[in-house]
Order: structure tokens, then sequence, then C-alpha cells
């Protein structure tokens, strides 16, 4: 969701910034994965554009190549190879990422590249800009037989997919989101309203702060008292400091018993007691890594 990848968006910043890109692979259709020559060592960043699997992390290892490469992996490679990473940034809470680069073109002049990485489900996508905000290419082109709402095609102007009607926990306080959902979707359960009512969050975490709030039950709107909002204003003030912070901790969910991981998480997860264990990792792309690793190995 929005917040982890805030954590991911974090992780990317300490790890890549000023780094300068030294290859560019395109593995298959939905995934890139580009080598950073960093003041640290060689980094790996895998971009993944699966419906079902689209991440973006560092790596340990990178995938078979094809022999030659695609189209858009010889545009890349011409346009961003031994470009300089210059800031990682995510725009409000959404699930998008903005990579910007200076590089250098033909006439050695200095230019400045935007990657724009969207991780979106069937809907993720990664996009090429210039310094004008202009789509250069895409991995996923979308013309008019596709959407008629957004377009993504060579020479238009990149704007940023659709905001929904949902509150960004960084801009609003707890008091605006408990009203909105309390009171606006009162007859929903406590969950699916926070779900409607917050950017940026994933069902797990909006179960989780029901969960705590209700002490394990599953309540509407219209049953909380006092205490009960009193403990969901305490949960979102801690939430909203995780967001600002990037303090959360990278946990993988998994039911006992067995081996395959179902979810991932910026907060510890207690809603499911005994039936999961709760694993910590060291760091949010080790985790993302593991996670499907470990998914694709029981598959």
């Amino acid at each position: 969701d929005g917040i982890f990848l805030h954590h991911i968006t974090a992780e990317l910043k300490e790890n890549l910034t000023d780094s300068r890109v030294s290859q560019i692979y395109q593995p298959n259709r939905d995934e890139l994965t580009m080598v950073f020559r960093t003041f640290n060592g060689t980094k790996r960043l895998l971009i993944s554009t699966r419906a079902n699997s689209p991440r973006i992390n560092l790596c340990t290892s990178i995938p078979e190549n094809p022999p030659t490469p695609t189209m858009l992996c010889m545009l890349l490679r011409k346009r961003l190879s031994n470009a300089k990473l210059v800031s990682v940034t995510q725009p409000t809470l959404d699930r998008t990422l903005f990579m910007d680069f200076v590089s250098v073109n033909e006439l050695g002049d200095k230019v400045n590249l935007r990657l724009v990485v969207e991780i979106m489900g069937k809907h993720s996508n990664v996009i090429l800009c210039d310094e004008r905000g202009a789509i250069i290419d895409a991995l996923k082109r979308v013309d008019l037989t596709m959407s008629s709402q957004r377009l993504v095609l060579p020479n238009i102007k990149y704007d940023l997919p659709p905001a929904q009607d949902k509150l960004n926990i960084l801009e609003h306080t707890p008091e605006e989101i408990i009203k909105k959902a309390t009171e606006e979707l009162s007859e929903m359960p406590l969950n699916k309203a926070l779900l409607s009512t917050l950017q940026g969050v994933s069902p797990i975490v909006c179960r989780e702060l029901e969960s705590v709030t209700a002490k394990g039950n599953q309540l509407t709107n219209k049953e909380l008292g006092v205490a009960e909002k009193m403990t969901l204003f305490s949960e979102l003030e801690k939430l909203k400091a995780m967001a600002e912070n990037s303090s959360g901790k990278p946990y993988m969910v998994i039911r006992a018993g067995e081996n395959k991981p179902f979810d991932v998480s910026f907060l510890p997860i207690t809603q499911y007691g005994e039936s999961a264990v709760v694993k910590e990792y060291q760091s949010f792309s080790n985790l993302i890594d593991s996670f499907y690793f470990e998914r694709d190995r029981v598959d």
C-alpha cells in the first residue's frame, strides 16, 4: 500500500541517491532491472509490473535476460546509462514513485529525466518522461481502445493517476479521519469504513486498526463508544508518525502450519492470534524479495 511504498522510498533514497546507472535489463515484458554504482558498491533494483506481484525493491540477484534487448530496454539504456539519480520521491501517499535523473544527451548537454513507477496491480507501469513532463515511452502503452480517461503514449504530457476521494493521514488530523469514517460511513464495519476513508492503507492495516480498537471484535461504526474512539484516535496518531518518519518495521505474515506467506505490513500484525506467524525482516526490500521468492517457490 501507499505507506509501505513510503518506507520503500526511504530505503531507496538512502541507498541509491547520487548513484549512477550502470546497466539496465528487461528480463521479460513486465519487469525491469537496473544496476547502480554507489559509494558502497553495486546495488540492484527490481521493478515489476506483473498483475499479481507488482513491486519495486532492491534485490540480491538479477533474472536471466533474453539475448536480444527490447526496443524499450535499448531506449532506457540510451537515455539513462551513466545517469545520476538525484532524487526519489513519492507524491502524497499514492502508490507512485518518481526517480529523477540527470543525464547527458548526444550533444553533451545535461538533461533531466524522470522514471515514474506506478505500483497499482494490473495497472502497474513504468514511464520515462523528459524535463517538460512529456512521456518519452512506457513499459505499457495505454491508448484510446484501452482507456478514455488517461492515455500513456509518447509525446503526451504525463498525468498522475486519478485521485481517489480519500484523506491523506499526513495532511488530515485523526479527528477528521474518524469523523468521516464514523459519520459518513456509519453502516459499514470499521475496517471497511477506514479503507474507504484513508489513502495509502491496505485491508490488512485497516483490519489491524479495527482489531486493536475493538479488542479483536468486528464492530460497525454505530457500535463504537467513547473508549473505542479514543483508542482509534491513538492508533491513528501512531500510524501518522510511522508515515511521517518511515519508522515502521518490515513484517511478513505466514499462516501457522504453512510455509507460504500471504501478506506483508509495516506494522506488527496481531489480528490473527495464534493462527499466523509474524516474522520481522532486516529491510523492506529484503522482505519483498523474500515474500515473492517464497510464494513462487511454494507454487
